[in-house]
């Protein structure tokens, strides 16, 4: 049996354990997932098993299928692409609200430090030394 840090362990904790078991590929895409053996390792009812697929399906992470059980969800390549399109708008928005948001004097280290290289190559209009700088 697992130990999670407490004797109630919420489906949110049973959630964040298996999400990370998937992420790390633990439990790899198509691996079925069986209510009483994770019942039975977790030290919980099946019921608050069905309670975290229930959330990790939602998440998209897990699919269950009627009289067969639940299986890790398998992503295509489609989809993947996807995805990363989204993380990278995501990404670039957090960015942009970190730099407006920031307390003045924030970035004044990393201006100090990449500055007056970046300026130079703009003013060498070398744009691809300074699209491959910020990547």
């Amino acid at each position: 049996m697992i130990e999670l840090a407490g004797a109630d362990l919420g489906a949110e904790r049973l959630v964040g354990e298996l999400r990370q078991r998937i992420v790390n590929h633990d439990l790899p895409p198509g691996s079925r997932l069986r209510e009483q053996g994770l019942a039975n390792e977790f030290g919980v009812s099946r019921a608050r098993i069905r309670e975290a697929f229930g959330i990790l399906e939602e998440r998209g992470l897990i699919e269950r299928i009627p009289n067969r059980g639940a299986i890790v969800t398998r992503l295509e390549v489609d989809k993947v692409k996807e995805l990363f399109e989204v993380r990278e708008a995501l990404e670039a928005q957090m960015v942009r609200l970190a730099v407006e948001k920031a307390a003045p004097g924030t970035w004044d280290d990393l201006i100090d430090l990449f500055g007056p290289s970046m300026d130079d190559m703009l003013a060498r209009n070398d744009f691809d030394a300074y699209a491959q700088a910020n990547y």
